[in-house]
């Protein structure tokens, strides 16, 4: 169950810190500008997110600058502070296509964020292990799919869909309910992405990025039939990896000072992508009387179903994590 397999993970994590008698390290805060000389004191580099010589896997002990007081709440009230700095959407670290309900790093993350966007997806790769290692859960709705990429889960379709409804209910929907190749060859497609969501970014049309093949010599590949799960594959895999690729290996570069590729591996091996979120951000308390009187029903059914009732009974007789 999730709480064994997170005092697991605290005992490894231990094993990797040098045990619950390891020197912390002793950071000062500023209120205000929590993120200032941030990357110095975890060993990030500004510029590049590299780890510096000065990037160790230790626990961490928070004061704030002209406050006496430290302990298990400041740095649990650091963590919310630096967290929501990063992921403010103003910065342009990450967008979403839910509401903000769900972030995916932006692949533009370059000309929305600026030169050192990479440090910050490092520096929240570092706050995510000491978050693990401290069992601290982070306000932060990172996607499955970032997740996935950054600890080397599968990539699959169902996850782009997930993180872009529209590519859903356009595209890929129309592929995967094709019957025939005049429908697929009508709509022109190929094994390449020409959507970078380049509109929202560039000023004016010599400024967007070409059209990517998501395979050699994907430019003159049409898909058929024989070959459309694999576009699909593709290009969920380029979407949600590939034109992401900076952004998740700087995160991966933070977070593997506490999570080596040795113990990805096992972490993988015994976590589901669903475990992770809740190591990491939490079990969220599900309101199941707003989301019943919200509910909408389809396929004939409705909220007086015999169906429907079994349902939310079973949901209200579930733990907070079950929900999650």
């Amino acid at each position: 169950d999730l709480p064994a397999k997170q005092a697991w993970l605290v005992w490894r994590l231990e094993a990797v810190v040098g045990g619950a008698d390891a020197d912390a390290l002793s950071l000062v805060s500023h209120r205000g500008n929590v993120l200032a000389g941030l990357c110095a004191q975890l060993g990030v580099h500004e510029t590049t997110g590299h780890n510096t010589d000065a990037a160790q896997a230790r626990g961490l002990d928070i004061r704030f600058e002209g406050e006496a007081g430290s302990g298990d709440g400041l740095r649990r009230e650091w963590f919310e502070a630096t967290v929501g700095e990063i992921l403010d959407p103003q910065r342009g670290l990450f967008t979403s296509k839910d509401g903000y309900r769900t972030l995916q790093p932006s692949p533009h993350s370059a000309t929305t964020a600026g030169a050192d966007h990479l440090s910050h997806f490092a520096l929240l790769g570092r706050i995510a292990g000491l978050a693990l290692y401290h069992r601290e859960p982070l306000n932060a709705s990172l996607s499955n799919a970032f997740i996935k990429a950054a600890l080397g889960y599968a990539i699959n379709p169902a996850d782009l869909a997930a993180v872009d409804p529209d590519i859903e209910s356009g595209r890929m929907k129309f592929v995967r309910d094709s019957t025939t190749d005049e429908e697929l060859a009508d709509a022109d497609l190929v094994f390449e992405d020409d959507s970078n969501e380049a509109a929202l970014v560039f000023e004016s049309k010599e400024e967007q990025q070409p059209s990517v093949e998501l395979k050699a010599g994907g430019a003159g590949i049409a898909v058929t039939q024989a070959n459309k799960d694999e576009y699909l594959q593709l290009l969920a895999q380029h979407r949600l990896v590939g034109a992401i690729g900076a952004q998740v290996e700087a995160f991966r570069n933070g977070l593997g000072v506490f999570l080596d590729d040795d113990l990805r591996a096992t972490l993988r091996a015994c976590c589901s992508v669903a475990d992770i979120q809740l190591l990491l951000c939490g079990v969220k308390e599900i309101d199941v009387d707003n989301w019943e009187a919200s509910a909408k029903y389809r396929g004939g059914l409705t909220a007086e179903s015999e169906l429907v009732a079994w349902f939310w009974a079973v949901v209200r007789g579930m733990s907070a994590e079950e929900r999650a």
